[in-house]
């Protein structure tokens, strides 16, 4: 419900999430090689909170908020770069297609985009440096070609008011 990098979320700090101000400050990420540093590409962003995250991020702190300065539990199995294995893990116990972590990313961009978010807010939302990054994810939404047959003024015939010719070949 973000579309944060896993090692975004990872460094994610309750004094990051602003509640009251629907918004969550991204400005760092943590990986297995550096720990705790900048994000990606060594921007700070801002990515707004819906109604469905906001009451789970306060149902979250209510808790947990007081035990711990993460958002999210450090688990033994992200700190060792394992998350896309549970959550490969996961998808299996649970009987759905295994997916990779990052394409929850992937799935929270196109999803934007074929609703008819902009290029720009959306690469402003998940951190991307360049127009092209985010554009890649526009042609796997189909937004790009999304009506372009409209214009073809092709009319199929009513199946009720016409005579529909088989065009199988009939073996005798």
């Amino acid at each position: 419900m973000t579309g944060m990098r896993s090692g975004e979320m990872f460094a994610l700090k309750w004094s990051d999430v602003d509640l009251e101000g629907r918004k969550i400050s991204v400005s760092k990420q943590w990986t297995s090689k550096n720990g705790i540093g900048p994000t990606k590409t060594h921007r700070s962003r801002v990515v707004p909170i819906s109604d469905d995250l906001a009451g789970f991020l306060r149902e979250l702190k209510l808790r947990h908020g007081a035990e711990r300065e993460s958002v999210l539990p450090i688990l033994p199995e992200w700190e060792g770069g394992a998350q896309a294995q549970v959550t490969r893990e996961f998808c299996k116990m649970i009987g759905i297609t295994e997916i990779k972590f990052h394409d929850l990313r992937a799935t929270f961009i196109t999803s934007l985009l074929s609703r008819g978010e902009s290029l720009a807010r959306v690469m402003s939302m998940v951190g991307h440096g360049q127009l092209k990054t985010t554009n890649g994810y526009l042609r796997k939404a189909g937004v790009d070609v999304q009506g372009g047959t409209d214009k073809l003024g092709y009319k199929l015939p009513e199946l009720t008011d016409a005579r529909i010719l088989s065009l199988v070949k009939e073996t005798t």
